[in-house]
């Protein structure tokens, strides 16, 4: 039997994180080789298309629609210019993310929505992950992803097609406590992009998804 107090538990329950990302037009080849120096942790998605409602201007919330579930998604304050190891530099920001499944499997906006065609944007994404825990002393280690505990936090390489237009996505969101979660960010941000040197991340190409969907034309 359903208890139906974990139940409503569930439904509302919401995730914390914080988070950077980088977006370019053209393939950050220095970031592609240090995913390929831990290939062996590489989680490597299947294609698959998230719809995203489009909110512009507000660049503080999102809401998606991707195999059969919803999600939406709010920046908590705004983001903070930040620097980090070999001089690279981005926003940072925290967010908080809620995510339910619907009853039945959707795949686009159409099955559920009787909205027009340019009310989302439909994204191909193809993603790779890699999961570092942090432990109790604040030390980052790479995991598998089956092997995640409460206190980490994902790098995400990401590529985004957008009609015949394809993009490529840089971020780190680190999760847990919320105590510990700018612990969690700090220890692995600063050891992946204390590794990385054959490049320079700049602030300009750094914001969230609801930016960089403001800048595609539905």
């Amino acid at each position: 039997m359903v208890n139906m107090k974990d139940k409503v538990k569930e439904l509302n329950a919401a995730v914390y994180s914080k988070e950077v990302r980088w977006f370019f037009t053209e393939k950050p080849v220095a970031v592609e080789l240090w995913f390929n120096t831990y290939e062996s942790f590489v989680e490597t998605s299947e294609e698959r298309t998230d719809y995203y409602l489009v909110m512009h201007p507000h660049d503080n919330i999102s809401y998606k629609l991707r195999e059969g579930k919803t999600e939406i998604k709010m920046r908590l304050g705004e983001a903070i210019p930040s620097h980090f190891p070999n001089n690279h530099a981005g926003k940072t920001d925290g967010w908080v993310k809620w995510s339910m499944a619907l009853k039945k499997k959707i795949d686009s906006p159409d099955m559920l929505y009787d909205a027009g065609e340019k009310t989302f944007i439909a994204l191909l994404k193809k993603r790779k992950l890699i999961t570092f825990d942090v432990l109790p002393d604040g030390t980052a280690t790479i995991v598998r992803s089956d092997h995640t505990s409460v206190e980490s936090c994902q790098v995400e390489f990401t590529s985004l097609q957008y009609n015949d237009k394809i993009w490529f996505s840089f971020g780190f969101e680190a999760t847990g406590s919320r105590s510990l979660i700018e612990r969690n960010f700090d220890a692995v941000t600063q050891a992946v992009l204390g590794e990385i040197d054959k490049m320079v991340l700049e602030e300009k190409d750094s914001y969230g998804y609801p930016a960089f969907l403001a800048l595609l034309k539905p």
